[in-house]
């Protein structure tokens, strides 16, 4: 009776050891491509960017109160919300302008691709990842099939709001402290405005995700407007400080921020958009964790810090960890363990 048993295993180690060296090739690739784009935007405070008033190094504590009373206002990731497109919807995309306006022209409108299921009264806004080059096409088919409708955002400087003289998307996470911020607070106002868009259609569950960066915005956007339903947050962090200065991938932005501040500073100053002091928004409502167990990009145990703050607000969060690693959660077989664990509870908490 034994010998099945040890020949099942044996098997499995043959299969485990491929599957993980690929995982590894992949996660190393992604990770060189993002090592290989150009940074060109150097260290400064931009307070200004961030809350419309200046400040030296000499007086770094005040940008911390103005972060820390963004907080406490509740108000710093309102615009005017309404969800009006620009013109008629055009196949599968929408077109809004942003509420907050930026010197980049590309950036002040954007457009929201649509895969609309049959009947459908609940629908998953995706928010895409740092430096995102493709569409979430076939999750969106899926989720379709499914009776869930998927509607994927564009975040600042991605995709057609990319400014002409450069094609990446550095502005949105840079040394610059305040111009993160600020397009930390464009991409959730955004947000807001496809809830509120989705509201009018007459769409009765809205639930947010997002993989990476995108799981921020969909952190702030949850936390922010109670219209939405539950979140699902892939490779979230929480802290963006501590994201910048563990991560493999943002050694040059720590490199540049490191002479002027600790990591303990820039969390202060970092602290309006950190999803840790959004627990008590997040915390009434269903959340769901894609954590990687190999992820070098956004580490396990930062995800577990926003996890085990959700915890102690009483919010139990389904958490799903899976055996890859940063950019191997979007191959097979990883990526359809998450993509299920999505499905799965959207339906469960749209009843």
């Amino acid at each position: 009776m034994l010998k099945p048993v040890h020949g099942f295993k044996r098997l499995l180690g043959e299969l485990v050891l491929p599957l993980s060296s690929l995982r590894k090739r992949i996660d190393d690739r992604g990770l060189k491509a993002s090592l290989e784009i150009p940074r060109t935007i150097e260290f400064d405070l931009g307070a200004e960017l961030a809350f419309g008033s200046r400040c030296s190094l000499e007086n770094v504590s005040m940008f911390a109160d103005w972060s820390f009373d963004a907080v406490c206002r509740g108000n710093y990731f309102e615009g005017a919300g309404i969800g009006m497109p620009l013109n008629a919807r055009s196949g599968n995309t929408v077109r809004f302008s942003s509420d907050l306006v930026t010197e980049t022209p590309e950036n002040n409108e954007f457009e929201v691709c649509v895969n609309e299921a049959t009947e459908s009264h609940v629908a998953v806004i995706m928010f895409h990842h740092w430096f995102a080059t493709n569409r979430y096409s076939l999750l969106g088919k899926f989720l379709a099939a499914r009776g869930i409708s998927f509607v994927e955002a564009t975040l600042p400087y991605h995709f057609g709001r990319s400014p002409r003289t450069h094609n990446y998307a550095e502005r949105f996470v840079s040394p610059n402290i305040g111009l993160t911020i600020r397009s930390m607070k464009q991409a959730t106002v955004d947000g807001r405005k496809i809830v509120d868009w989705l509201h009018r259609s007459g769409y009765k569950k809205i639930f947010v995700s997002g993989i990476c960066l995108g799981s921020w915005i969909a952190g702030l956007v949850a936390a922010n407007d109670r219209r939405v339903s539950g979140a699902s947050l892939w490779l979230a962090g929480g802290s963006a400080a501590d994201v910048v200065w563990t991560s493999r991938s943002t050694g040059m932005i720590r490199d540049e921020i490191s002479p002027f501040l600790d990591l303990e500073t820039l969390r202060k100053l970092w602290a309006v958009i950190d999803l840790n002091y959004h627990v008590l928004g997040l915390a009434r409502k269903p959340m769901q964790f894609v954590v990687a167990k190999h992820d070098e990009i956004v580490r396990a145990s930062v995800s577990d810090a926003l996890i085990e703050n959700l915890k102690r607000m009483s919010n139990q969060p389904h958490v799903v960890r899976v055996n890859s690693g940063h950019a191997s959660l979007s191959v097979p077989p990883y990526n359809i363990q998450a993509a299920l664990s999505l499905a799965r509870f959207t339906k469960k908490h749209s009843k």
